[in-house]
């Protein structure tokens, strides 16, 4: 898989084994794949053989969380397997709404683009976005989703386009961030 799906399945493990030391893995070495099919594919034998004596299920993808669900339903497991998800679609969200998926991770894609831009520009502008700092700091956006809140207008501007497009910088600018160089002034000039 890639190195982001990689990385959420070692942060569950990891949190996982701290939390629940006792806990019976099934697998931690099945790949899901890239899309629904291949992830019912790997799921299915698992949840197949040990699916009364599974009591959750996390899957770092949204690929993966979509198959996942369709075999816990085909299997009359949905709503007595949690299934936590990472990322959106549409069906992986009626998923959650439904209560076959107890929730997902999402990311905020716009608040991604609008970051990398503005970090970008200071940068042109000869500032020092890193003003040596050695970690990462700035968080570009992560959100549970819920039953509660999967049909909610801040949840839709993280997944639907159309809610995207309706998106405006203006909510990110009032942001708290180190002032940016004034137009006009790049790094070098004096005032």
């Amino acid at each position: 898989g890639s190195q982001a799906t990689e990385d959420r399945e070692r942060g569950f493990e990891d949190e996982v084994k701290a939390t629940c030391p006792d806990a019976v893995w099934l697998s931690t070495d099945k790949y899901a794949g890239a899309t629904r099919d291949s992830a019912m594919r790997e799921a299915g034998p698992l949840i197949l053989q040990f699916g009364a004596q599974v009591d959750g299920i996390f899957a770092p993808n949204e690929s993966s969380a979509s198959g996942t669900a369709d075999v816990l339903r085909s299997q009359g497991l949905n709503k007595k397997v949690l299934l936590m998800g990472f990322d959106a679609s549409k069906p992986l969200l009626q998923s959650i709404q439904e209560g076959d998926i107890v929730g997902s991770i999402l990311q905020d894609p716009y608040r991604m683009g609008y970051m990398s831009t503005w970090y970008c520009v200071r940068h042109l502008r000869g500032e020092d976005v890193s003003r040596g700092r050695r970690e990462m700091s700035e968080g570009t956006g992560e959100y549970l989703v819920t039953k509660e809140d999967v049909g909610s207008a801040f949840t839709l501007g993280l997944y639907d386009p159309a809610a995207q497009a309706k998106r405006s910088t203006a909510e990110l600018r009032g942001r708290p961030h180190p002032p940016a160089p004034s137009p006009g002034k790049r790094g070098g000039e004096k005032p």
